[in-house]
């Protein structure tokens, strides 16, 4: 209707922030580090489409299934959670291509948050931590920084620079980080 007088009104208009496409993968991203990457975790964060690990998505996805179908969901020994590290020890014994993959692709983007994993810390550092794990698993291999793109991006990008700047007063864990967020 508003149209008719040339006001371009925004589609997004009235969208909850942790509604949007960039909040879904943060809060998977948290989860997934609080719940020492179960698998229902790890694959709900790694089907998100902003999940690229540093490739191209098909070939992320590719990847993925075969975690999924070979690591996860093989009958006798199979990855029931316990850390990337401990995925990665599974992915080795079915080859040593998706042992690679999960180093490189998922391991090394998350590094940041996995060393704070252990204890207590501020929130601004687990903030930080986030926010640069978000950025290495939401890079294609073209575009960098998947998740701050866009108005929703920059808006969360907002928050964690606020909590940055203020948030070194509160200590929490993964699992209270997780659910903050």
């Amino acid at each position: 209707e508003l149209s008719r007088w040339g006001i371009m009104v925004p589609s997004s208009a009235g969208m909850v922030l942790a509604q949007t496409k960039a909040a879904q993968f943060l809060r998977l991203l948290a989860e997934a580090w609080a719940d020492d990457f179960s698998p229902r975790r790890l694959l709900a964060l790694t089907q998100h489409p902003y999940c690229c690990g540093g490739m191209e998505r098909a070939q992320f996805r590719d990847h993925m299934r075969q975690i999924e179908r070979q690591v996860i969901r093989q009958r006798e020994d199979s990855y029931q959670g316990g850390g990337l590290v401990r995925l990665q020890e599974k992915a080795a014994k079915i080859s040593p291509g998706l042992e690679k993959f999960v180093k490189e692709r998922l391991i090394d983007p998350y590094q940041p948050l996995l060393q704070l994993h252990d204890a207590e810390h501020n929130l601004a550092r687990i903030a930080n931590a986030h926010a640069e794990a978000a950025e290495a698993l939401s890079h294609d291999g073209i575009t960098p920084n998947l998740v701050w793109q866009g108005r929703d991006g920059h808006r969360l990008s907002g928050l964690f620079d606020g909590i940055s700047r203020y948030g070194s007063a509160a200590e929490v864990d993964a699992s209270s980080y997780a659910t903050l967020i």
